[in-house]
């Protein structure tokens, strides 16, 4: 079994996506967790996972199926290694899911925005908005 370990990954917390490296995935025999800028942050415990599989759009995802109601049901890792590869570095670590197969949080389960991305979205919108209002105003002399 190796030490806890960390690396800058993407993620995804069910339809909100960090791209590559502002994420981090740490790892330890007792906790995986992932931290992203806006998104948040969420750990699970052995008993939280059910199993961690490869993604399903990328080569280099892996998905933590779990069985937390609290957050999103499609959360997603990558980084640089192939999933095969991540899925047996976690493993090596000594993180062994523990949770039954009937407790998986099934898609579409919960809809998680974090506040902060909330607020940020909007305020771009509205400088999106503010902006075109202003070049249109330029461009036709209104």
């Amino acid at each position: 079994m190796s030490q806890e370990w960390n690396i800058a990954c993407g993620a995804r917390f069910g339809w909100m996506r960090a791209s590559w490296p502002v994420a981090r995935l740490r790892v330890s025999s007792d906790c995986v967790a992932i931290s992203a800028l806006l998104l948040g942050k969420c750990s699970f415990a052995p008993a939280d996972v059910v199993a961690i599989e490869a993604g399903k759009f990328t080569a280099k995802a892996v998905r933590i199926v779990h069985a937390r109601s609290d957050l999103p049901s499609n959360i997603e890792v990558w980084c640089g290694l192939r999933s095969d590869d991540l899925i047996a570095r976690i493993s090596d670590t000594g993180f062994v899911p523990r949770a039954d197969k009937g407790s998986e949080i099934r898609a579409g389960h919960v809809l998680s925005i974090r506040p902060a991305a909330m607020a940020v979205g909007l305020a771009l919108a509205g400088a999106a908005l503010a902006l075109g209002a202003v070049l249109y105003a330029s461009k036709f002399g209104h």
